[in-house]
């Protein structure tokens, strides 16, 4: 392959943006690799270490892991069962008039929280998401 801007020039790299072969009179070093002398490619190049970066940040993977928020979360589910379950662990409890037509919501909401809680759980463990 020869460089895109000097033919009888053998390439030494590709440029990381356009794609272009290019010589070590034309290469420029940039943090991430290099590039060709056009500022588009430059400018281009950072635009995309910064997005990535940011996307690292936002699905949290790379160096900046958060772990326990994913630890969190299944407890988090659990509990939030457990607030919708305890309207009818208190009417149980006082003796109040239970009927399963008063508290069917609460009862779906909260069991439903809590199996998701748990297969969440499950999940987490299975893909090793705390390591």
């Amino acid at each position: 392959m020869n460089c895109f801007n000097h033919p009888k020039s053998s390439a030494v790299g590709i440029c990381k943006s356009c794609g272009k072969g290019i010589c070590t009179k034309c290469s420029q070093e940039v943090t991430c690799g290099i590039v060709c002398p056009q500022k588009e490619c430059e400018t281009n190049l950072n635009e995309m270490r910064d997005l990535t970066e940011r996307s690292k940040k936002i699905y949290s993977i790379g160096n900046n892991n958060p772990q326990k928020k994913v630890q969190l979360l299944s407890l988090f589910f659990i509990f939030m069962g457990l607030i919708f379950c305890s309207p009818v662990a208190i009417d149980l409890y006082t003796g109040s008039d239970f009927s399963v037509q008063n508290h069917l919501f609460s009862l779906l909401m909260g069991f439903g929280f809590m199996i998701f809680g748990v297969f969440f759980e499950i999940q987490r463990r299975n893909l090793k998401l705390n390591v």
